[in-house]
């Protein structure tokens, strides 16, 4: 939703959407973290293997999209948020891992090892507009992991790769809006704080639909700008 209404009201320079979205992002989701954190249990070996690898995935990154172009960042952004769309798209319909159900609260073995480096490629794909969550449930649900746990492990990588992976990388480079991520950490930590306080009940499958066909509208706008002839400095 963030990036489509940065591309629609195109209220912030293309080239700036990812950093932007990571920076201003950043204070939500501390305080989401720090507000879900204690609720479930989980391994801490495998929660904090998972976050160190979300961090660094997200460094490494930032690092290369921080050097795009706008047509780069076009393309990217595109690649990234129609994959974000399919993903939530499966999980609405049930489609692929999500109706998994497991019973074990952390991993040892190769599926430790499986979970450290796909949440190392998640961390990555969060700095051209991938979201983090829904992948990394899916991820836990197909180790068998109690749904639970992707909890504070999709808000504790999140959390983490912002505050110390691409968020630092993308400000060094000075490749954020700074006007939308402060409405973004403010506006965005008050919905944070008001959804744990008041929601109760919200028609989530429906929000999700909707989202899913925005992000896909989204994600083809970034394409049609990224075909177009034209400067991409």
């Amino acid at each position: 939703p963030s990036s489509a209404a940065f591309k629609m009201t195109k209220s912030v320079d293309d080239v700036l959407v990812p950093g932007t979205l990571n920076v201003g992002d950043t204070v939500p989701v501390c305080v989401e973290a720090f507000l879900f954190f204690g609720i479930v249990e989980m391994d801490v070996l495998t929660l904090a293997l998972m976050i160190i690898a979300s961090v660094a995935g997200s460094i490494f990154m930032a690092g290369v999209v921080s050097k795009f172009d706008r047509k780069k960042v076009r393309f990217a952004m595109f690649i990234g948020l129609f994959l974000l769309a399919t993903i939530m798209l499966c999980k609405v319909l049930g489609v692929g891992p999500f109706g998994i159900v497991g019973e074990e609260l952390g991993l040892r073995g190769i599926k430790l090892i499986i979970a450290v480096v796909v949440n190392f490629i998640l961390g990555a794909l969060m700095s051209i507009g991938v979201g983090l969550y829904a992948p990394c449930m899916a991820l836990c649900a197909l180790l068998g992991l109690n749904v639970s746990c992707a909890f504070p492990a999709m808000m504790g990588s999140c959390a983490y790769l912002m505050a110390f992976g691409n968020g630092p990388k993308f400000i060094q480079e000075g490749r954020y809006d700074m006007y939308a991520s402060l409405m973004q950490a403010l506006f965005g930590a008050l919905g944070v704080v008001c959804a744990y306080v008041f929601v109760k009940s919200l028609p989530i499958a429906t929000l999700t639909k909707l989202v899913v066909i925005v992000v896909y509208i989204t994600s083809f706008l970034f394409l049609r700008d990224g075909i177009k002839k034209g400067s991409a400095a």
